[in-house]
């Protein structure tokens, strides 16, 4: 079982897995939900994200950080408003971070 952490205006809150399937972007075809690694190009999805419910981005390690730079990218340069995940090694001093790119 997987645990989610949402920020919210209360703070953290913690959720439990909505059981949705995130496949890897090479294999994102007709896919709900797709998870971006940190070497994914997050403009490849620009043709699809229409077709999306959620986008997660893995964070690999805490001291790797491209995933801020796809959330970034996924925010402010494609649009993205959907739900946007952080996934992998995060720490909890990280939040803030996460929170300002989106």
């Amino acid at each position: 079982m997987n645990a989610l952490i949402r920020l919210t205006p209360a703070g953290p809150r913690l959720f439990e897995d909505d059981a949705r399937v995130f496949v890897p972007l090479a294999e994102c075809g007709a896919a709900r939900a797709v998870q971006l690694a940190p070497a994914d190009d997050p403009f490849a999805l620009a043709d699809h994200l229409a077709a999306l419910e959620a986008i997660a981005v893995d964070f690999p390690r805490p001291t790797d950080g491209r995933g801020y730079s796809i959330a970034r990218i996924l925010r402010e340069r494609l649009g993205w408003r959907g739900e946007l995940r952080a996934v992998g090694a995060g720490a909890l001093g990280q939040l803030a971070f996460m929170a300002r790119c989106g």
